[in-house]
């Protein structure tokens, strides 16, 4: 009996010991989330943004004209999108590549019969790529993606809800109105 009772306690102990272990482990992987998050919404930016959660990698934040701007950002290849629309159909894509520069310069960049400019911001800390969007056939944005002579960016926006920069272009192209109408 002496015998079960010891096996029991071992068992119990080992138990314990490997729940502790499990518990720590699943503690520190959402710490390690919590933390990269963070590092995301203060990553290479002055500007206050609040995370959209897990589900969609975004931030946002709200210029004072009221344009709703969210931005999306890869911390291990040191990129961050900006995306703002001005009208229902069209999305305003800007990347910035963190890398050294000459400050003000522009780099020309042919793909095919395509041809873009990365231009080195006015730091001279980041190349910055710009370009317009419009929907797909779907009514989609899709996939936003380049690839300019090393400088590789990808989002996929399918998932993005729009909404909330549609209703901001919906209020700002409001009219006042007269006592005749």
């Amino acid at each position: 009996m002496d015998i079960i009772k010891l096996i029991l306690k071992i068992i119990l102990g080992l138990i314990v010991v490997i729940a502790v272990l499990i518990g720590g482990g699943v503690g520190y992987e959402n710490y390690k989330t919590h933390m990269r998050e963070a590092a995301k919404l203060t990553y290479n930016t002055s500007y206050q943004w609040t995370s959209l959660g897990t589900y969609y990698p975004l931030q946002r934040r709200e210029r004072s004209d009221g344009t709703i701007v969210y931005r999306n950002v890869n911390l291990a290849k040191r990129y961050q999108g900006i995306f703002t629309k001005t009208t229902y159909d069209e999305l305003s894509v800007k990347v910035l590549f963190e890398t050294e520069c000459v400050p003000k310069t522009s780099v020309p960049y042919f793909a095919g019969a395509f041809e873009t400019t990365l231009v080195c911001n006015n730091t001279g800390d980041g190349l910055v790529f710009s370009a317009k969007k419009n929907r797909n056939e779907d009514g989609n944005f899709g996939t936003v993606r380049g690839d300019y002579g090393g400088f590789s960016f990808s989002f996929d926006t399918y998932l993005w809800d729009f909404t909330e920069m549609d209703k901001a272009i919906t209020l700002k192209n409001a009219k006042e109105v007269t006592e005749d109408e």
